[in-house]
């Protein structure tokens, strides 16, 4: 950690957070995942900051610290700075070995049919599966823009896809 402090004095986020990400997994504590959050947040990666801040809520809660209101306003007060995005999967569209993945990122099961926050730039949002045309949706956000929701489509049968068993279909 001290190295990371060091680091971290000097404005070398990109030297501090690995070095804090690295105590944090080795000593797991509301402290430790709270100071790689912070770096971070000072290095300008908020999105990451945020996505760092839910840890240490995780671990205050284990600890029953008395942290824990201040760490979840945190996480609160991260999450309101990103535009985000509805996408919506009906379960009766899935098909067979589906794989949705957010800027080349695969999104858990849990993540679709809710809000993904995103942070301003370019974004990619693909869906595949094997037999079927990959749906592929790129779009930027702006700071502070609303996104309109996106649903992904049912995705189309590739007659030229090889097959599951590795056979070309057709």
């Amino acid at each position: 950690v001290a190295d990371a402090d060091k680091a971290a004095a000097s404005y070398r986020y990109a030297d501090a957070c690995p070095k804090y990400d690295e105590a944090a997994k080795l000593a797991p504590s509301s402290q430790a995942e709270e100071r790689s959050a912070n770096c971070y947040e000072l290095w300008g990666k908020k999105l990451e900051a945020w996505k760092r801040y839910t840890a240490p809520v995780a671990c205050a809660e284990k600890e029953k610290s008395e942290r824990l209101p201040a760490l979840k306003l945190k996480v609160e007060l991260q999450e309101s700075k990103f535009p985000k995005l509805t996408l919506t999967l009906i379960p009766a569209d899935e098909v067979p070995g589906l794989v949705v993945k957010r800027d080349g990122q695969p999104l858990a099961k849990n993540q679709l049919n809710g809000l993904l926050p995103l942070a301003p730039g370019e974004h990619k949002i693909e869906a595949s599966a094997p037999g079927y045309k990959t749906f592929v949706h790129t779009f930027k956000v702006e700071e502070g823009a609303s996104i309109p929701p996106l649903r992904i489509p049912q995705l189309d049968e590739d007659a030229h896809a090889p097959a599951p068993g590795g056979e070309t279909a057709g």
